[in-house]
């Protein structure tokens, strides 16, 4: 099975985290970003329906292109 990992991006300025899906070679080095979600930030926070409709997303991708996630920011 093919690694992936997910990473936060926080864009403070927009109010906004970005999460995405990774695919990782063998090598443990980025090789395409798959999925990516922004999430709204309320009082620094993602927020939560948001969050949960962006980690069932990039589950979904994961599994569909048989990715095993390894690292997740939530």
């Amino acid at each position: 099975m093919t690694h992936g990992i997910v990473e936060r991006e926080d864009l403070l300025y927009v109010g906004y985290y970005l999460y995405q899906l990774w695919e990782l070679n063998d090598t443990g080095e980025r090789i395409a970003g798959r999925c990516l979600r922004p999430v709204l930030m309320i009082k620094g926070q993602p927020d939560p329906s948001g969050l949960d409709r962006a980690q069932r997303a990039i589950r979904t991708v994961a599994r569909e292109l048989g990715l095993e996630i390894t690292v997740v920011p939530w």
